[in-house]
């Protein structure tokens, strides 16, 4: 997270300097961030949710997810399973 958090102050900085190609940037990182999170860390949650009962169902997943969390769940988490 700290290599994340570093990445988008220097595209801020960027950003804030007028330079250019920072949104194409943001784009690329972000895209390649998001893969690499759903397919690395998300998939990290498969053995708990599995030894919770939950087999296949994304909605099983978000709601059990949303339990464990106390409900602290991101937009776009809410937008992906449909809530």
């Amino acid at each position: 997270m700290r290599c994340f958090r570093k990445k988008m102050a220097t595209l801020l900085d960027r950003h804030r300097d007028a330079k250019a190609g920072v949104a194409v940037e943001l784009l690329l990182f972000l895209q390649t961030w998001l893969k690499q999170h759903v397919l690395r860390t998300d998939k990290q949650y498969t053995a708990f949710l599995n030894a919770r009962g939950v087999q296949s169902s994304s909605s099983q997943y978000f709601q059990l997810f949303k339990s464990a969390s106390g409900g602290a769940v991101c937009s776009m988490c809410l937008t992906i399973s449909g809530q």
